[in-house]
């Protein structure tokens, strides 16, 4: 690796600007010096690190790309006894999250034909934190509706999780309009059976491992992503 170090160079064919920079004693151009050096191996380098925190509305990226990490959050807030009460009561009660492939990204002609199909296995991180309502259940959740965006960002910065588990997930991805379902932990779904009749969760999926980012279909579109 060499380290090249050059002076600043002003050169210009304008005569009246080289005449105005002599008059006010200045040079009108600077010699030009080089200084090599050999064999430097530099003790650390980043590209880039960012903590932007976004809304995906139409589109976004999960997985890891360029040594960038995208997590994908999902607020959720709902008001269901009935619900809750049959979740609690049953045995063998499972959970997933379903990302739709981005189609318009995949079908494009700057994307290789014969990319697909994409298999991995992703080693996953989920984080949730979970605040069961007090009060009236319809208030708690109107509340959280009036949370501004930028507010939300914000609180994402300081993410401190009630909760996470690490699992695998098989992923393949066959077609240009493929669905990718990712399985929850056990431990979120026996949480969510403890929730109240109003209930927040907050939902953090992250594959810091995996080969490539996924496009998918952001949240105000036809095909969000969901838990179910």
């Amino acid at each position: 690796m060499a380290l090249t170090l050059s002076a600043c160079l002003f050169d210009s064919e304008d005569t009246a600007l080289s005449g105005w920079l002599r008059d006010q004693g200045l040079p009108d151009s600077y010699k030009v010096q080089t200084v090599t050096i050999e064999d430097l191996t530099p003790v650390s380098a980043e590209a880039f690190a960012g903590r932007t925190v976004f809304p995906a509305y139409d589109r976004t990226i999960f997985g890891t790309q360029a040594g960038l990490t995208h997590d994908l959050v999902l607020d959720i807030a709902f008001r269901d006894s009935a619900f809750i009460d049959s979740l609690s009561k049953s045995d063998s009660a499972a959970a997933f999250v379903t990302l739709f492939v981005l189609n318009p990204f995949y079908t494009s002609k700057y994307f290789p034909a014969d990319s697909l199909p994409y298999k991995e296995t992703l080693d996953l991180k989920v984080e949730w934190k979970l605040d069961v309502g007090k009060g009236k259940p319809k208030a708690f959740v109107d509340s959280i509706k009036d949370i501004s965006d930028s507010a939300w960002r914000e609180s994402l910065m300081e993410w401190e999780a009630d909760n996470s588990a690490d699992t695998t997930y098989e992923l393949s991805i066959d077609a240009k309009d493929s669905l990718v379902k990712i399985p929850m932990p056990s431990a979120l779904v026996e949480d969510l059976k403890k929730s109240g009749s109003a209930t927040h969760l907050q939902l953090r999926l992250s594959a810091p491992e995996s080969k490539r980012a996924y496009r998918i279909y952001g949240t105000g579109t036809g095909l969000p992503p969901f838990m179910r």
